[in-house]
């Protein structure tokens, strides 16, 4: 094959192009990108099956696609996962309000008297400033709540935002808590059901010696009635002996009531399910009755005008043909005959309707029996309950007799009684399971890119004073103050506030759950956590990522079981017990948890890419031309854009190239010249 001048030629060009062409591909330029959220729930409560929060806030500003994103969402209250008063926060909607909300009032029968909340008014702004994406959030209150009916007193603000923008996405949250102030001990423990003034004076004098809460007038009433008791104190300890084990032996024979009540609700459960399945069976029954009429129509017609014939003939139901008079038989025939043939075309629906009924009895039968069988099972547990409560009757006068003969002796220092337990409630009623004079924290999470150190997730800032667990200052007795700037309080230290909390609860439920005589008396320890927190940073997917988890205190409430000798009158019937199994003679509480002030953020950022590579031949991206001679070629440049040094080879290759292009075309002629 002769070479040709072109493709030399297009294949000089081409390595011109390639070798003069730019050092490196351009790479496109790419956006600013962020995400930042933040979420707060002010109060939640749960209890008995039923959830609730109150000043619920979600903040999201979002410029990862073209079109930039901010929304709040306020939800003033939410009840057993129903939303009340929510609204959706965008640019166009302005700064909104939420409406104050009281649960008494939107959901009335489903917390009756258990929880309720006064929500705070909620509000919120969204914009999309230069490209961006904010929103802001707060309110200047945080409600009010009541438990088991008892008022909580809160006060405080709280200020939320995010914000993305060209430089970094940051989610910030500043909440701060003033006079939060739970139930007081006495309180709590009546709405739970226990009647404090029935245990031993012994016992609670202990309780306020344990916990440090001994007052002038308590021992003075103590004292008083340890000296009038002495002369005496040969038969209170009789008398109380007695009532000691009556009490022991009707807590044993209360006990003996678990197994056979568990028993027979379980029976009473199988006994309504196989009498309830007794009724789809007797219909089936009466079904297959009626299939089987309609199958004997036809035999039943035709028999009842041969029966008619045989009547006016003076002949009984039923006679054969062979016993009708001679002179008449030829007239019966056809009658006789109907009767056979519509027995013949019934007899296959008759036999499927006669199959039917028969299953359809059997298994009435069978399930009737099964039924008989629970319901004997019901009856003797029934008996066998009545003849155990018989016993606990018989124990509960002996105990009540007992304590009525403890009553006597100490009836001349019952007054002395009476002032020691009302000085000793009144400690109780005036110390509040948890108190706090001030709380206030800052978190914040931001990044700027994704690397390292370009992210950051901190608690920033706030204080803390006078915590007051059982009415004991838990900072001052750690810390040796009562007010604490957050931000010098090492790990360390929270930790030992939040073990001394550990240990007051602990002796509440050590001293309460150790009553003697009543070993059921169950009362375990609240616990309590101040500020716990977590914080997060790392790079996903080219993004820096940073994050923040804050709960500023937390409270639960075990459930408590108190014997019905020491729960108060109509216990059965508080909130708290409201839908809880009760076993004779022990009531149990519902569980209470409460959260204040539920704070998280997430954000994540990717800066922007400028443009990088722009070749200096070919269609420029940016820039303004430069002006040169005519004929010449103007090499635009990319202002701000980098461009990658020369090798120095470009020019030499070049001159190669155009040599390589004047010899082929010298061939060329050559041969040219030569043929002609």
């Amino acid at each position: 094959m002769r070479p040709s001048p072109l493709l030399s030629a297009a294949a000089v060009a081409a390595l011109i192009a390639a070798v003069a062409g730019p050092a490196s591909a351009a790479t496109a330029a790419k956006p600013a990108q962020g995400l930042a959220t933040s979420g707060v729930t002010l109060l939640g409560l749960a209890a008995g099956g039923h959830t609730l929060s109150t000043g619920t806030l979600a903040l999201l500003s979002d410029t990862l696609k073209a079109t930039p994103l901010a929304q709040v969402v306020l939800t003033p209250l939410t009840v057993d996962g129903t939303a009340y008063g929510r609204q959706v926060v965008r640019p166009s909607s302005g700064s909104t309000s939420s409406p104050a909300l009281d649960s008494t009032s939107v959901a009335p029968s489903l917390l009756s008297g258990l929880l309720a909340v006064r929500a705070p008014v909620l509000t919120a702004a969204a914009s999309n400033p230069d490209g961006g994406a904010s929103t802001e959030a707060g309110s200047s209150s945080l409600g009010g709540a009541s438990l088991l009916g008892l008022p909580m007193t809160v006060d405080g603000a709280l200020d939320v935002t995010s914000v993305v923008t060209k430089a970094g996405s940051v989610g910030e949250q500043t909440v701060s808590v003033e006079d939060l102030a739970l139930p007081s001990i006495a309180d709590l423990l009546a709405a739970l059901g226990l009647d404090v003034v029935k245990l031993p004076t012994e016992v609670l004098v202990e309780l306020l010696d344990e916990l440090d809460l001994l007052t002038t007038v308590v021992t003075t009433a103590d004292q008083a009635l340890t000296a009038a008791t002495a002369g005496i104190q040969t038969q209170i300890d009789a008398a109380q002996a007695e009532v000691d084990r009556a009490t022991t032996a009707l807590a044993a024979q209360v006990a003996e009531l678990v197994g056979p009540t568990s028993q027979l609700a379980a029976a009473e459960r199988d006994l309504q399910t196989k009498t309830a399945a007794l009724q789809p069976l007797r219909d089936a029954v009466t079904a297959a009755q009626a299939q089987l009429v309609v199958a004997n129509a036809p035999v039943t017609q035709a028999t009842a005008a041969l029966d008619a014939a045989l009547s006016l003939l003076s002949l009984p139901a039923g006679t054969p043909l062979s016993g009708v008079p001679p002179l008449n038989q030829l007239g019966l025939a056809p009658l006789y005959l109907a009767v056979d043939t519509a027995v013949a075309a019934a007899q296959s629906a008759i036999t499927s309707a006669t199959s039917t009924l028969t299953t359809a009895t059997t298994a009435l039968a069978s399930a009737q029996s099964l039924a008989d069988v629970a319901a004997a099972t019901v009856t003797a547990l029934r008996s066998t309950l009545a003849t155990l409560q018989s016993a606990v009757d018989s124990l509960q006068q002996v105990l009540d007799a007992a304590v009525a003969a403890l009553t006597s002796v100490l009836r001349d220092v019952q007054p002395l009684v009476d002032s020691l337990l009302a000085s000793v409630v009144a400690v109780l009623d005036g110390t509040p399971l948890v108190s706090l004079d001030a709380l206030s924290v800052v978190s914040r999470a931001t990044a700027t890119s994704a690397e390292p150190g370009d992210q950051t997730a901190t608690v920033t800032g706030g204080e803390v004073a006078g915590l007051r667990v059982l009415g004991t200052d838990v900072l001052s007795n750690v810390l040796g103050t009562t007010r604490v700037d957050l931000l010098d309080m090492t790990s360390g230290q929270l930790g030992a506030v939040n073990a001394l909390v550990t240990q007051l609860t602990g002796t509440l439920s050590s001293v309460l759950s150790t009553v003697p005589g009543f070993p059921t008396l169950s009362v375990p320890a609240p616990k309590v956590e101040l500020l716990t927190k977590a914080v997060r940073t790392g790079e996903l997917d080219g993004f820096g990522t940073a994050g923040t988890d804050l709960r500023a205190l937390a409270i639960t409430l075990p459930s408590i079981s108190v014997p019905s000798a020491l729960a108060l009158p109509g216990a059965a019937s508080l909130p708290a017990l409201g839908g809880i199994t009760q076993v004779a003679g022990l009531l149990t509480s519902a569980p209470i948890t409460l959260e204040l002030a539920n704070l998280g953020n997430a954000v994540r950022f990717s800066p922007a890419v400028a443009a990088a590579g722009t070749p200096t031949t070919g269609t420029p991206t940016t820039g303004t031309p430069t002006t040169g001679t005519p004929g010449t070629v103007a090499v635009p440049t990319a202002v701000g854009t980098p461009q990658l040094p020369r090798t120095g080879s470009d020019q030499p290759l070049a001159a190669l190239g155009l040599a390589l292009l004047a010899g082929a075309f010298v061939a060329r002629r050559r041969r040219s010249l030569g043929e002609a």
